[in-house]
């Protein structure tokens, strides 16, 4: 059965520290923002509009954070599994941005060494310790996130490639191209699927991936990605899945969740189910700071939703709206 409930899920913040090397900017907030938000419980973060802001709340009483302070030089953010860091896009290049540190009042950067500046696409592996990023024709695969990133290949990519998949140790690399997919390695891009692949993603900790082709309303496991690359059906045709717009795996590995059109399907691989949950606004499945926790639709001015999968049943929450302004008489709207 579907539970529609208000926020009640929350998690301790976690003291992560981000160490990468590199040098780090600091950037401070307002003593009354940090003193206002610190230690309220948060269950993630999201890009809110323009402006990046933490769920904080207890059960029956969540809200969103301030503003958090970004420094001037970030021109890109892309939030990590988990979300004890976020990639940020500096000036010629990418630094590990930790999400902790502006929670209490700090914005610490670390610059990555040799990462590629500009990367117009930004995978990250399931747990969000590998990533690729893509640019100029080319796929740059960085591991040891977020303490000690480092570059440890540069690989070429097909034309038009469109997704991007990358597993937890780094080794496999899938590519969705207007053709299929490929699994890219030191030998080149391989064909090892046709179709019009619209998400993809790894197995935890594994080499193992699953692909969502529109054309066949299906979803496949592919085993061995960066080996032999097997292509395995898991379910399909199921209407629904051609528009498929995001892909993750559980943490136990025994179910795929597909984000498509206002729902959350789930797929499970021990019994073949496909079972769908209907969430407002679906698309994404960014997972938040708890355990199969996602986040699904976060648009300005509108409450934000989260999916998470619990053992008895899946549950659906939501962060209420920020409250619109209205101007006082004689003053200009804010933008």
């Amino acid at each position: 059965m579907r539970r529609f409930l208000v926020l009640t899920h929350t998690v301790v913040i976690l003291a992560a520290a981000a160490s990468a090397a590199g040098p780090s900017i600091r950037a401070a907030r307002s003593a009354s923002e940090a003193t206002r938000d610190a230690g309220s419980p948060v269950a993630g973060f999201a890009l809110n509009g323009s402006d990046l802001r933490a769920v904080l709340g207890i059960p029956g009483a969540s809200r969103w954070s301030e503003p958090l302070t970004l420094p001037e030089s970030t021109t890109s953010l892309r939030l990590a599994p988990g979300q004890k860091y976020a990639l940020a896009g500096i000036a010629g290049g990418m630094a590990v941005l930790d999400l902790d540190a502006l929670l209490v009042g700090e914005t610490v950067l670390a610059a990555i060494p040799e990462a590629m500046g500009e990367a117009s696409m930004v995978a990250f592996s399931p747990s969000g310790r590998s990533v690729t990023l893509y640019g100029g024709g080319h796929v740059q695969v960085l591991t040891g996130l977020p303490e000690s990133p480092q570059v440890v290949r540069e690989l070429d990519a097909p034309e038009g490639i469109r997704l991007l998949a990358v597993s937890d140790d780094g080794e496999a690399v899938l590519a969705a191209a207007g053709d299929g997919v490929y699994t890219l390695g030191a030998a080149g891009a391989r064909l090892i699927a046709g179709g019009d692949i619209s998400a993809m993603a790894f197995f935890p900790a594994s080499g193992d991936a699953v692909i969502c082709d529109r054309a066949t309303q299906s979803a496949m496991r592919i085993g061995n990605v960066a080996g032999t690359a097997g292509v395995e059906l898991l379910a399909g045709p199921v209407e629904g899945l051609e528009q498929a717009s995001a892909a993750a795996v559980t943490s136990d590995s025994r179910t795929v969740l597909v984000a498509s059109a206002g729902k959350i399907w789930q797929l499970q691989l021990d019994s073949g189910s496909a079972e769908p949950v209907d969430v407002a606004g679906s698309g994404t499945l960014s997972l938040l700071r708890s355990r199969d926790s996602y986040l699904v639709s976060a648009r300005s001015d509108e409450p934000a939703w989260m999916f998470v999968r619990e053992p008895s049943s899946p549950a659906v929450y939501f962060v209420p709206a920020l409250a619109k302004q209205v101007p006082v008489e004689g003053e200009a709207p804010a933008k």
